[in-house]
């Protein structure tokens, strides 16, 4: 079997996956392509990682600039799929006149069109007509590979059958974060005085926009450490975005420049550091956030979580009281409760919840993606011989979803 795979740029996530693709593929006599569109994301101050698989990815677009709306990247994926002839094509979403071009031709070649899709009914308010307008296009789908089980629900409800649909698509490198970060704590005094980072803390990441609720979390923490003295443990927030000189301000107003730190954006090297010495993990988002790619990590790195109940990946990846607790992220006092429960638990009661996010997280690893493309690509085969249905194509631009 002959696979594609497409991602708009390549982080350290997507290739990871990609990179255990093509070894489980290449053990089943298969063979994989792997498209970067970009040769970076727009929105981050790096390169993508697809050096770490630079013989067996093609950069497609020229810049980062070029819309994945437009007519470039429509005739660049459909190039690509001329040239390689796949059997069978993971495509990212279908919002993007990109996604579609991928799509149309997998319908107009007869070919396994397999929906890569981390969306859940909860993530925005669902209008019927909408919903109808999106079922007719993921229908066109044959199979999916999605995050966990409220993404597997809502494909389902836009039309793909259940025993089509496959989990493990927000997975990250479970063996990078658990390794870099064991070498930290074998000598952590070396790595806190190197980094300049506090004896025990709470640990953020994600970029600074409304949605990561950063200010709720350096709210929540101020009446923590006004509650709990000098034994509060410390913040440290890593990421940037153009929310940072507010809530620099913020923190400021609230007095807690001596106890809050901001590291800045770092690449996946010196973040598995910073998961190193941390103490806890919190992710705070306050909209709903599809699935939270960064919990996974922290779990990776054998950390407890705190995670806000708008997150996609909490009901699947947080055991309340085994590994971490969810919250409500509009309550602060209930999540300034959380840090001090958390940060008063014994030595050995922190080490227990994170040796549990590893066991739990270990389930969801790239093997587990790379098995589920396999598996969709397969179930999909049948699908993919029906005839196009392509009606709907010429107004998708136009098409409000």
């Amino acid at each position: 079997m002959r696979l594609a795979i497409f991602y708009f740029d390549l982080l350290h996530y997507h290739v990871a996956r990609c990179a255990a693709l093509i070894k489980l593929a290449q053990a089943e006599d298969h063979k994989v392509f792997v498209y970067s569109m970009r040769p970076k994301s727009p929105d981050l101050p790096i390169v993508g990682y697809q050096d770490r698989i630079s013989d067996n990815v093609r950069i497609l677009l020229p810049n980062d600039q070029i819309s994945l709306n437009s007519k470039v990247a429509a005739n660049a994926i459909i190039s690509a799929l001329e040239h390689d002839m796949p059997d069978a094509v993971a495509i990212p979403g279908y919002r993007t006149r990109l996604c579609m071009a991928a799509l149309t031709w997998c319908r107009r070649n007869a070919r396994t069109a397999i929906l890569l899709s981390e969306s859940r009914r909860e993530d925005y308010r669902r209008f019927w007509w909408k919903e109808q307008l999106k079922r007719l296009i993921v229908s066109q789908f044959d199979s999916a590979v999605v995050g966990g089980t409220p993404q597997a629900k809502y494909a389902a409800e836009l039309g793909i059958p259940i025993d089509r649909i496959f989990l493990g698509y927000d997975v990250v490198d479970n063996e990078f974060w658990a390794e870099r970060t064991e070498t930290v704590r074998n000598d952590p005094s070396h790595w806190r005085n190197l980094m300049g980072l506090p004896g025990r803390y709470f640990l953020a990441v994600g970029r600074f926009i409304p949605k990561k609720n950063f200010e709720g979390l350096i709210r929540a923490y101020a009446r923590y450490h006004n509650t709990v003295g000098e034994r509060a443990w410390r913040l440290v927030i890593c990421g940037t975005g153009p929310l940072e000189g507010k809530l620099r301000n913020l923190v400021i107003e609230l007095e807690q420049q001596e106890y809050i730190y901001f590291v800045g954006y770092m690449d996946a090297e010196q973040l598995s550091k910073i998961y190193g010495l941390a103490s806890t993990f919190v992710h705070a988002s306050a909209y709903a956030e599809q699935w939270g790619l960064v919990v996974n990590e922290a779990m990776a790195a054998g950390l407890p979580v705190l995670v806000s109940r708008t997150v996609g990946c909490v009901h699947d990846l947080v055991r309340e009281g085994v590994n971490g607790y969810t919250f409500d992220p509009l309550d602060i006092e209930r999540l300034a409760q959380l840090l001090a429960q958390v940060s008063s638990a014994s030595s050995d009661k922190l080490v227990e919840m994170g040796t549990a996010s590893k066991a739990i997280i270990a389930d969801w690893s790239p093997e587990r993606f790379a098995r589920s493309i396999l598996q969709a690509a397969e179930v999909g085969r049948d699908s993919a011989l029906r005839k196009a249905n392509l009606w709907w194509i010429r107004v998708f631009p136009f098409l409000p979803l």
